[in-house]
């Protein structure tokens, strides 16, 4: 009986996926410029601002998102992802968000433009890299 109960044991063991560093997904450390019309952005009106990445994944299949940590005097960032190991590769739309008191109709516009739902920047992450978003143009590009 004992031995019936340890053969199925290891045989329970040795059904068991083994671990191994190809099954993880491929992650990327995503850093980056805002830009409009070519030069830095900064806020005129001293807001804090939020770049996320959000996944273009198929409908009702679940998705992190990833938030940027902005640089507001340069408008650098980097995505670092979870505990810093960057995010997974794959297609993202990008969002821009600024929070200001006193928001102005321009503040008001921008996000609109550039919030999670309809934002045109689209961005392929295929590795560490650096990308430019320009807010001047349509998909950022």
């Amino acid at each position: 009986m004992r031995f019936l109960i340890l053969l199925f044991f290891v045989c329970l063991i040795a059904s068991l996926p083994a671990c191994s560093t190809e099954s993880k997904l491929a992650t990327a450390k995503v850093k980056g410029n805002l830009l409009f019309n070519g030069t830095p952005f900064v806020s005129k009106h001293n807001s804090s601002l939020t770049v996320k990445f959000i996944p273009i994944v198929e409908e009702g299949q679940p998705f992190d998102t990833f938030i940027a940590n902005v640089n507001r005097e340069d408008g650098s960032f980097v995505v670092v992802g979870r505990a810093e190991g960057g995010i997974p590769v794959g297609k993202y739309r990008v969002s821009i968000d600024q929070m200001v008191m006193n928001m102005p109709p321009e503040v008001e516009a921008m996000n609109r433009r550039f919030s999670p739902e309809v934002s045109r920047i689209i961005r392929w992450i295929t590795g560490d890299e650096t990308i430019q978003i320009d807010l001047a143009k349509a998909e950022g590009q």
